[in-house]
């Protein structure tokens, strides 16, 4: 799914720098960071396919924890990575020392893996489907087009 989504935007990003627009453009229309559009932009098909077929195999200082964390989004699933990583350190007083954004990755990896989405998640769906896929902020509100 997450590869079916990346070559989507390559392709997007691709499109929209042939019809002319620039970084900061393809950025408002797409959402994505300025640092992935350059790096999309910087390859070819090829190395793109190349580069989404070999995903980083990373150790995963948490990984023996990804069972609690997928029972607790089940559970609760609009537990912030915050509040997954304080009931990790109440319940696992041996848990290896790590970065707050190692806990973000891991409840991001669960959320995927098990397709558990937050409320937020439902509304931000809900939104896109009810405005489109430009959705631009302007005070607060939604609008489906941007000025």
């Amino acid at each position: 799914m997450l590869n079916v989504k990346k070559i989507n935007m390559w392709y997007q990003v691709h499109t929209l720098s042939l019809q002319g627009l620039n970084k900061s453009q393809i950025k408002i229309e797409t959402s994505l960071d300025r640092a992935t559009i350059r790096k999309y932009l910087s390859m070819s098909e090829d190395e793109f396919h190349n580069w989404i077929s070999n995903p980083r195999k990373l150790p995963r200082e948490l990984s023996e924890y990804v069972e609690f964390v997928k029972h607790e989004l089940e559970n609760y699933p609009d537990l912030s990575a915050a509040q997954t990583e304080d009931r990790l350190k109440e319940i696992h007083t041996n848990l290896p020392s790590f970065q707050s954004k190692t806990v973000y990755n891991l409840v991001q990896m669960v959320r995927e893996l098990y397709s558990i989405i937050s409320s937020d998640e439902v509304v931000k769906i809900k939104q896109k489907k009810k405005f489109g896929s430009r959705l631009c902020r302007r005070r607060s509100i939604f609008t489906s087009y941007c000025l």
